[in-house]
């Protein structure tokens, strides 16, 4: 399904490509020490570069927002431990990013800063940060942010949570936010063929296409959801998901469902949960009906608490290894 059940960022790659600053001592310094070690997580190593690297993205990304230099890499240090832990569970899970998947985050990262892929390289150079560096770095991200979805997945939210969450101060400037949103709800449905350990990259891009192919020639949208979707509750109603607000999807799912005409059908979708083909039904502004509601307290209330739990996870993961600064 396409609802967004954990904020997935890309922490250390939303650059800022509208101004040039003079070049920062981390740029000056990055090769130098490239070789040395900077920081040791039980028994794996990362290098000065590794860390230089990192460093010179978070300052670009937390530019402006008062954090202290030794915030920022007090938050490189735990960012770069916590990906060097979950990389080692993800390979073990059998976790794989497709280079497809980081092209397309890179051209989203690019696009949403109003830039294009050679803006960003361009950037990058400018930087002082290794292309190939900040590829694999966001390849890592993904992998971690995949992981960290189907740790997720095993989270449920109960209608008592949902109540008291409805009745709550910050459920009620969420709905007030709500109706003065410009942005409009959208009545949507859509099919899903899943990237997963028992279906690669390449077959399920393969067999989207194919199902895209059926839509063009003809074939109902509910009859073929119902029969291939692998998204199993939306399937069973041909692919409804139903009204949704603005913020309740993944947003590689919300910035083609915004663009489409009621009526329309999009091409394949690429998200965190496999391939999508997206129909609009209906849109409109406002308050969403009382009967979205509920699905929309049930929704953010799901994020805080898988935010919060993972949040607690990530501490205890972290408590249990071995960091070593030489620094």
């Amino acid at each position: 399904m396409a609802r967004k059940k954990l904020s997935v960022l890309l922490p250390l790659s939303l650059l800022c490509f509208s101004s040039f600053a003079t070049m920062s001592h981390a740029q000056k310094s990055n090769t130098q020490y490239t070789d040395q070690i900077a920081l040791v997580v039980d028994n794996q190593a990362i290098t000065r570069k590794e860390f230089n690297s990192a460093l010179a993205q978070a300052r670009a990304e937390f530019r402006g927002m008062g954090l202290s230099e030794q915030a920022i890499k007090d938050e490189v240090v735990k960012t770069l431990a916590i990906n060097k832990i979950m990389e080692s569970i993800a390979n073990n899970a059998g976790i794989e990013i497709s280079d497809m998947m980081v092209d397309d985050a890179i051209r989203d990262i690019a696009s949403r800063n109003g830039a294009t892929v050679s803006d960003l390289k361009a950037y990058l150079q400018y930087q002082g940060i290794p292309f190939n560096q900040f590829r694999e770095n966001i390849r890592k991200q993904i992998m971690s942010a995949e992981l960290r979805n189907q740790m997720m997945r095993s989270i449920r939210v109960t209608d008592d949570e949902v109540d008291i969450y409805m009745r709550s101060d910050e459920f009620k400037q969420l709905q007030k936010q709500l109706a003065n949103s410009k942005t409009p709800n959208v009545k949507v449905r859509h099919i899903l063929v899943r990237v997963d350990n028992d279906t690669t990259e390449k077959e399920a891009k393969l067999r989207i296409d194919r199902l895209h192919e059926r839509l063009a020639a003809g074939e109902g949208f509910e009859e073929i959801a119902k029969a291939q979707s692998q998204d199993p509750v939306s399937a069973a109603k041909g692919g409804e998901i139903g009204w949704v607000a603005p913020g309740q999807l993944v947003p590689e799912f919300e910035k083609t469902m915004l663009a489409l005409k009621v009526g329309e059908t999009s091409k394949p979708v690429r998200t965190p949960f496999g391939y999508h083909i997206i129909r609009v039904e209906d849109k409109k502004v406002g308050l969403p009906d009382e009967s979205q509601i509920k699905n929309i307290a049930r929704d953010y209330y799901y994020r805080k608490k898988a935010g919060q739990q993972y949040s607690l996870w990530q501490d205890k993961m972290l408590s249990d290894v071995y960091i070593e600064r030489r620094f």
